[in-house]
């Protein structure tokens, strides 16, 4: 079993205001227990999160997060090219999705990845995804 983290995941994790901050640390827990088995994330996924972070927080509080997302518990995935085609594919054909979002979507399909941990409903028209938000 495995975990895809979303960034949606982070940034509710971090910041107390987010409507689902709370859910966000009781998925957390989970996960540090292991309920999930292994944790990735992507390149991609690590530049949003940091972006997003800097722009909204504090250039600390993004190193901090970094810091966790390049920790030994998860696994960095990147973005191959013949991922990247599927995934502009895939862009091309949704309105709704970020390209970011397409290349989770790949990633998980192409590393049979069944379970995303997000707060994006854009990935519910995934029906090989189990959406844990």
């Amino acid at each position: 079993m495995s975990v895809f983290l979303d960034s949606t995941f982070f940034i509710a994790f971090t910041n107390t205001k987010d409507p689902n901050h709370r859910k966000a640390r009781e998925i957390s827990e989970m996960i540090k227990e292991g309920q999930f088995g292994s944790i990735y994330i992507s390149t991609y996924i690590f530049d949003e999160v940091l972006a997003f972070t800097l722009s909204r927080n504090s250039h600390g509080l993004a190193v901090g997060l970094g810091e966790v997302m390049l920790g030994e518990d998860m696994t960095m995935l990147d973005i191959p090219k013949a991922i990247f085609d599927q995934s502009w594919e895939l862009f091309k054909e949704r309105e709704n999705l970020s390209f970011t979002d397409c290349t989770t979507a790949k990633l998980a399909e192409n590393y049979k990845i069944k379970n995303i941990v997000t707060f994006d409903n854009g990935f519910k028209q995934f029906k090989s995804l189990n959406i844990l938000s």
